[in-house]
């Protein structure tokens, strides 16, 4: 029987332990409008320089991160043709952050 209210513990606290998460969606777009592929998205501590979740951009320059704590982040979009953009974004349980980028040529770069 301790077995079975352990199990059922266990259980619980799993279940809360995924509630606590959120969701990141989202767009890059070059200067002109068109879809940027292969941007990197980068999700770090907003005080230190800890990773905690990645992402990279689809044909159609769209993103999903799935699974984020919840909290306060800075959101790093960067591809080396592109110029960098970092956004503070504030993430809370259980919802969907929808976000949309624009990045500039790096002229910088060959």
């Amino acid at each position: 029987m301790r077995r079975l209210y352990f199990f059922f513990l266990l259980l619980l606290c799993g279940q809360a332990a995924f509630s606590q998460l959120a969701t990141i969606k989202g767009r890059v777009l070059t200067a002109d409008g068109q879809p940027a592929a292969q941007v990197n998205v980068t999700l770090k501590d907003l005080n230190k320089s800890i990773i905690h979740k990645t992402a990279v951009t689809n044909n159609e320059g769209q993103f999903v991160i799935k699974g984020a704590e919840t909290g306060t982040f800075v959101l790093v979009v960067s591809h080396v043709f592109l110029k960098t953009k970092q956004s503070v974004i504030e993430l809370k349980e259980n919802e969907t952050t929808d976000l949309s980028f624009e990045l500039d040529e790096n002229s910088g770069q060959l």
